[in-house]
């Protein structure tokens, strides 16, 4: 990184207020200045990396919130990620680390660690399977208490390379399944997938899909993302697409910039930029075409909607309006305000479990403003979020549900066009209802 990015920053402090990590401590180096002042002097060779300067770089959530609050528009998240690779550079890398990012960065892995849990669950003994996991080392734990009741192990598979379009199509599209979304969340790739289609996309799903490497990328394994990004770009490229839809706001984030992450690299440099231009969140797509519902509604979906703003599909993406725009088109829905709706539940990728103390705290904060709503549901766009949320609503006893925005949105469809078939997942295609829109 170069040495000019530390001196763009004035110290203005206008970052200060819009820091969760800084807010909560009220230390000037959980700030990002503060973090800024403390790489540079380590650049400088004025400190050395040690256990207390890493305390303060891992302890940033890289919400992004600074870089919108920024005047001078710094890129602050690139020098976070210049600083964590110094720290595993200077052989700082926690256990918790090394298991997390050999088993995330893999769908299978990950797929195969919570194999014993999903098993449990059958038998009826989840709660058994979860407290034993919860003493498990290395984050493991931590992760067992997130975890969602978890979908079949073959759902994801069972997921086509191709998904045609309802009536005339209108885009044709690729789409990132993901490694936490494909194992975790694999009926809202469904649901993303039917809506899309609805709405006349040609979908297209290649296999072999694994991270895209925002974790890498995030956590300072600079290496681990590139080669993650040139694994996508070259299953992606081929298809030659309009547009490749993601519906995760953190890998949304860090697809944007395979061109910086690639820049020196002489194959893919151009490839990068290419691909990057063609990434849009899936509520941008939906947007844009516009979306539509039929003239032949039903009664549509009486409830009541809070929006969570995912931290990098607001700050990193600068996408706003467009989930919002969404949920008001649904038959039914009520759209609530949030407070504090962009600051981070403290998800972050795998922050919750590698800071779990202070991912604690800022996820109290966010459930108490979701609790003075009235909201009978908690929307978001990130899975992480996702996770993150549903964990303190279920510990405070709370019967609001946590949806992603295509859930929530297929599930509109069903409760405005009545005796719409559910999709249904089969070997060769994803069946949706043709001629459904005509009448």
């Amino acid at each position: 990184m170069p040495y000019e990015r530390f001196l763009d920053c004035t110290h203005c402090g206008l970052c200060l207020n819009t820091c969760p990590t800084y807010v909560e401590t009220g230390l000037e180096a959980d700030s990002p200045r503060g973090r800024i002042h403390l790489l540079r002097a380590v650049a400088d060779g004025r400190i050395g990396f040690d256990e207390g300067v890493k305390e303060h770089i891992d302890l940033c959530l890289g919400c992004l919130a600074c870089e919108t609050a920024c005047p001078s528009g710094i890129q602050y998240h690139q020098i976070i990620e210049a600083g964590r690779e110094l720290g595993r550079k200077a052989g700082r890398r926690s256990l918790k680390q090394a298991v997390m990012e050999e088993t995330f960065y893999h769908p299978d892995r990950l797929d195969a660690a919570v194999t014993p849990v999903r098993w449990a669950e059958k038998l009826g003994l989840g709660k058994v399977a979860r407290g034993i996991a919860e003493m498990l080392p290395a984050g493991l734990g931590e992760m067992a208490n997130l975890l969602p009741n978890l979908p079949p192990a073959d759902l994801r598979r069972q997921i086509p390379e191709f998904v045609p379009a309802v009536g005339p199509v209108r885009a044709r599209v690729g789409m990132l399944t993901g490694c936490v979304m494909s194992v975790f969340f694999s009926p809202t790739n469904i649901a993303t997938l039917r809506v899309l289609a609805l709405n006349g996309c040609d979908i297209h799903i290649p296999r072999g899909q694994e991270c895209c490497g925002a974790l890498a990328v995030h956590s300072g394994d600079r290496e681990g993302g590139r080669t993650l990004a040139r694994q996508l770009i070259d299953l992606f490229e081929p298809l030659n697409l309009d547009t490749i839809v993601v519906n995760a706001a953190g890998c949304g984030a860090t697809m944007r910039e395979y061109e910086r992450i690639l820049a020196d690299d002489g194959n893919y440099r151009e490839r990068s930029e290419a691909f990057s231009r063609r990434i849009r969140d899936v509520s941008e797509v939906l947007f844009d075409l516009p979306i539509s519902f039929p003239a032949r509604s039903g009664a549509g979906l009486p409830l009541r909607v809070a929006y969570h703003d995912a931290c990098h599909l607001a700050h990193g993406q600068r996408v706003r309006k467009q989930p919002r725009w969404l949920l008001q088109q649904m038959p039914g829905v009520e759209l609530l305000e949030l407070k504090e709706s962009d600051w981070c539940c403290g998800s972050a990728g795998t922050y919750n479990l590698t800071q779990p103390v202070m991912a604690d705290r800022l996820l109290q904060r966010k459930i108490d403003h979701i609790l003075n709503t009235s909201a009978d549901i908690l929307v978001t766009g990130n899975p992480g979020c996702s996770l993150q949320i549903a964990r303190g609503l279920r510990e405070r006893g709370s019967s609001i549900q946590v949806m992603h925005t295509m859930d929530l949105l297929s599930r509109a469809y069903d409760a405005a066009v009545p005796g719409l078939p559910p999709v249904v997942v089969g070997e060769d295609a994803v069946f949706v209802s043709r001629g459904w829109m005509s009448g």
